[in-house]
């Protein structure tokens, strides 16, 4: 603003200075610039001028660079007349030589700013209302300025007084409303003459005693335009509250709502809420009424809000909550994400979309008063997952939702066949088996009927559980945490899942079937007999023993003894060398089931009531059925899932009561 006063003076100077020098008799030289730093002046002698720009032997009003014209100010949306084009444009603005009224961005028009107006143009119209924080009310049909200053004083507010049925009654509301003659309040004032009229006072309430109304003051409270404010026994808006009744009536005068408390982020006591500052008009809510006083039913009540953590929210915040426990394949079954919203002092609950088909994600904003969480629910970029044979590709953030995880014997998604068909079994919990076999081949099939994913078991079946996420979001920063049921690897060697796995119509079938059945196992076992001789000592010349060795065939033909594999890269454990017996492995098939269950709803696990169903898996050999137990999946909880590659190893299947993960283990509940 102290650009344009100075701006604006700058100009008038410099226009009396050219009027005052046009005006000298017989001028010989225009400058375009004088050694005082006039502009455009008629001057004597050129010895006057800035020697560096123009000069020219005429009057200025004769050149084209000092010619006279209209100059306009894009950004304050100003027009001024009679300006020099050299001073129009130093001062960033457009010069015309045509006059105001012929420039149609120079066309004024009336400007209503709350009860106040101006006569402007449209762009100075527009940053105005910026300015000052409200929405533009342009009015381009008013043509004058007296027309526009009477719009304004029609939005005066004050006491409308009338009879109805010979009762001196009061509305309280706007001139133009009232419609009625404007006074002046004199004390003792005389009724109104022909009791048929209405007269209206400016800034007066209805209760304001020199009326002489029926409307009694202070007889109510209310909301208005988010503040507490005093209402008469007729209804009728008075000042705002403050527990000074008699400061707050102001003597029947209308008064500033700063004028008599100052504003509130959260006060019983006055009621100037201010909305920025956390605070808006409410009922009061206390049991039977306790603390309130008597005739006021409103208070200032803060915006913020309380989460299911017991963190304090600001108004507007946002965050996410599930059902359990997230990403990394590990959602359960039946799990959803949600978005929680403080708007106004309530927490407002939005889903996303059912089946995992939106996740939700957070970020924080920083603020004066701390981190603002903001959370959104976007789509679960899920469904390409399975084709990524690359560690890079799978991990593309921008273009989906995934993680590269430890490769499992016998899962091969590039030779998985979408139309493998599910069996479903409603089984008991058996053990495993033992068995045994020379060159036979052992298949394990995965496929689906039922729910997935494993709980902390601090999580209970509730329709939301107490699981709040707050801060950055872990897809959106790649925070992965590292509760993996196959740990993540930095090997190439390795298989892309869902980051959040998504829901299945399980009980459908079809749906299931095409998901799930990509991650079918078949593990082929090559047992080899040898002949040894017992003793080393007597050599060819001792009698002879049979052991037996055996191996893995990989997907090249070759054979992979599993004396060299981890424990549980090998789907069968040698019981006795020397007979050939083997069993299968549990520990092989967990992680099996583990691929599985991170495509979906699939596989033997946990839904997010905390029930266990064994039957969304086949494992067999030959014509014997296994089963792995729940006690099994919890068991893998010490087990070493991690190829050396640095990274921390994930505990796994965290469903036995007797185990809890810590805190640090779980990415989204850090504070």
């Amino acid at each position: 603003m102290i650009k344009k006063y100075l701006f604006l003076f700058l100009g008038i100077f410099l226009f009396a200075n050219v009027f005052a020098l046009s005006s000298l008799s017989n001028p010989s030289v225009c400058c375009e610039k004088t050694n005082d730093g006039g502009v455009c002046m008629n001057v004597l002698s050129a010895s006057s001028c800035n020697s560096g720009l123009q000069i020219v032997p005429t009057s200025c009003e004769s050149t084209s660079f000092c010619k006279l014209g209209t100059c306009y100010d894009s950004k304050e949306g100003m027009c001024m007349e009679n300006v020099p084009m050299k001073v129009c444009q130093e001062n960033n603005g457009t010069w015309s030589e045509k006059s105001a009224n012929e420039l149609s961005a120079c066309q004024l028009g009336c400007c209503i700013i709350s009860d106040q107006a101006a006569f402007v143009t449209m762009t100075r119209c527009k940053s105005l209302s910026t300015f000052y924080g409200i929405d533009i009310d342009y009015r381009p049909e008013i043509t004058s300025e007296l027309a526009c200053i009477e719009t304004a004083n029609a939005q005066d507010e004050g006491a409308c007084v009338y009879y109805e049925n010979t009762v001196k009654t009061c509305k309280f509301t706007t001139r133009k409303e009232c419609g009625g003659r404007t006074s002046t309040i004199t004390l003792n004032a005389s009724p109104l003459e022909d009791q048929s009229g209405k007269r209206f006072y400016k800034d007066v309430l209805c209760s304001a005693e020199e009326l002489g109304t029926i409307n009694a003051r202070q007889v109510s409270t209310g909301c208005y335009e988010g503040k507490v404010y005093w209402f008469d026994s007729e209804g009728q808006r008075e000042n705002v509250y403050f527990s000074d009744s008699e400061k707050s009536w102001n003597k029947g005068r209308v008064a500033d709502p700063d004028a008599i408390c100052p504003e509130s982020s959260d006060s019983k006591t006055c009621g100037n809420c201010d909305y920025l500052l956390g605070s808006r008009c409410s009922e009061w809510d206390s049991i039977l009424g306790i603390g309130k006083p008597k005739n006021v039913d409103h208070y200032c009540k803060t915006t913020k809000c309380t989460d299911r953590d017991g963190k304090e929210r600001m108004n507007g915040e946002s965050w996410c909550v599930y059902d359990g426990e997230i990403g990394n394949g590990r959602d359960p079954a039946g799990s959803r994400h949600y978005r929680e919203i403080c708007v106004d002092g309530e927490v407002v609950v939005e889903a996303c979309e059912d089946f995992r088909n939106q996740i939700c994600i957070h970020s924080g904003i920083d603020s004066s008063a701390g981190e603002y969480s903001v959370a959104a629910c976007r789509v679960n970029r899920w469904q390409d997952c399975t084709a990524q044979t690359k560690k890079d590709d799978c991990g593309n953030t921008d273009v989906r939702d995934c993680i590269w995880v430890e490769k499992v014997y016998g899962i091969n998604f590039a030779n998985g066949s979408a139309s493998t068909p599910s069996t479903s079994f409603s089984n008991p919990v058996s053990s495993v088996s033992s068995g045994s076999g020379t060159g036979d081949t052992l298949n394990t099939l995965t496929t689906v009927t039922n729910a997935a994913s494993s709980l902390d078991n601090t999580i209970t079946g509730k329709a939301i559980n107490h699981v709040v996420g707050s801060g950055v979001g872990q897809w959106e920063e790649n925070e992965l945490n590292n509760n993996l049921r196959t740990n993540r690897t930095a090997s190439e060697e390795g298989l892309c899942v869902p980051m959040v796995s998504p829901g299945n119509n399980f009980w459908e079938g079809s749906d299931s079937t095409s998901i799930c059945s990509q991650a079918s196992a078949r593990c082929e076992v090559v047992v080899v007999e040898k002949q040894e001789y017992e003793s080393i000592v007597l050599g060819t010349f001792g009698d002879k023993k049979k052991t037996f060795s055996i191996f893995l065939k990989a997907d090249n033909g070759s054979l992979i003894p599993i004396e060299g594999l981890r424990e549980d890269d090998s789907c069968i454990t040698m019981i006795d060398k020397s007979k050939g017996s083997f069993k299968v492995n549990p520990k092989w098939a967990v992680r099996a089931n583990a691929i599985c269950s991170a495509l979906g709803d699939c596989g033997a696990d946990v839904n997010y009531n905390g029930v266990f169903t064994d039957d969304g898996y086949e494992w067999r050999y030959q014509n014997q059925s296994y089963y792995f137990t729940q006690s099994d999946l919890g068991a893998l909880t010490s087990a070493t899932l991690g190829t050396g590659t640095g990274e921390a190893i994930a505990v796994d299947y965290i469903i036995n009561d007797k185990y809890k993960l810590n805190e640090e283990d779980y990415v989204y509940i850090k504070q």
